[in-house]
């Protein structure tokens, strides 16, 4: 019996976790609100060494974007700064999304044996999308991955560009302390 219990506990967590699909529908973002306010996007921005942040966009406007040191500390409070944009503004960035073709971008995923590389030998970008139904990503590293040399295409590229626009929002007012976001 105690092995049956162990077993169920060991599989509910990964019951409850929605699996990544290949790609989302964003067209009813732009045409409904109920579905825009659902919408959380996390850009993973590299930075010197092993450091990174964590750049959250919400549906409403909201933005956050957090900072995590190269090293090992508490993620109860992590550096954290807060803006705001329109819904508009999200809705452009969705338009550009889809004018991009952002889904039809290759799937790629970066594997590390010994710990991860600092990212100036791979800086590895991801943006995470959830619908508040599905999630989905895409990830595109510069740098050498396998003895290939990688690159961000164009379309990825290009939603970046909105995404760092909106992440400089968050840096014009003093930034604090809040607990560690997640996706």
């Amino acid at each position: 019996m105690r092995i049956l219990v162990a077993l169920l506990f060991t599989l509910l967590p990964k019951a409850t976790e929605r699996p990544y699909q290949s790609q989302l529908d964003l067209e009813p973002m732009l045409h409904d609100g109920k579905a825009l306010a659902k919408l959380v996007i996390m850009y993973e921005l590299p930075t010197a060494g092993r450091s990174f942040r964590l750049f959250f966009v919400h549906g409403d406007g909201s933005l956050a974007l957090q900072l995590y040191p190269g090293r090992p500390m508490s993620t109860t409070d992590m550096p954290t700064c807060t803006g705001r944009v329109t819904p508009k503004e999200i809705q452009g960035l969705i338009k550009t999304m889809i004018e991009k073709h952002f889904w039809s971008l290759p799937e790629r995923q970066y594997l590390f044996v010994n710990g991860k590389p600092t990212h100036e030998e791979l800086g590895v970008h991801g943006i995470f999308v959830d619908n508040g139904l599905d999630k989905s990503a895409r990830a595109f590293a510069v740098g050498t991955y396998l003895d290939k040399q990688e690159s961000i295409p164009e379309d990825f590229a290009a939603v970046e560009q909105l995404l760092n626009k909106f992440a400089n929002f968050t840096l014009t007012k003093p930034c604090h302390f809040a607990p560690a976001l997640e996706f």
